[in-house]
């Protein structure tokens, strides 16, 4: 779920990542089996996808909080002329202004649960691919210093 459009540049004059184009991959068992070329593009689209995940995260975290604002200022509405204070803030918790900001905040926030666990994993995806080929890399080094001598 798309939280926000896409804009070229945020507050903090960075652009947002973009949602690659293709869908979050499955991952491979036998990583040691892939080509390289299999394995970098793997390694990419998983390194990309917890990127646009962390910020996405952040931004569902940033509505949250600005529900969590909206009741806050939605009690202070109801209590704030009243004489009997219980029972202004019992209006306000029964009122349909605050059953649906609970609704929306529920939403929100089971949405960065969601967007937190796909980063969560793609992030290790992408750690376990790294190792693999710096694994490789490791290798390939000292073939090279073997093949051509010290």
């Amino acid at each position: 779920m798309r939280i926000t459009r896409n804009k070229p540049q945020t507050l903090d004059g960075y652009a947002d990542p973009t949602q690659p184009n293709i869908p979050i991959p499955d991952m491979v068992i036998v990583v040691g089996d892939l080509p390289d070329d299999e394995l970098m593009e793997l390694f990419n689209t998983f390194t990309s996808w917890a990127d646009f995940l962390a910020v996405e995260s952040v931004k569902a975290n940033l509505v949250e909080e600005q529900y969590e604002d909206e009741m806050t200022e939605l009690k202070a509405q109801f209590v704030a002329d009243g004489k009997d204070l219980n029972r202004d803030r019992a209006r306000a918790e029964i009122s349909d202004e605050m059953h649906e900001l609970r609704l929306r905040l529920r939403t929100f926030k089971n949405v960065r649960k969601l967007l937190e666990a796909k980063f969560g994993n793609c992030d290790r995806n992408a750690k376990a691919l790294s190792r693999e080929l710096t694994r490789r890399t490791t290798i390939a080094e000292g073939d090279r210093g073997r093949r051509y001598g010290p």
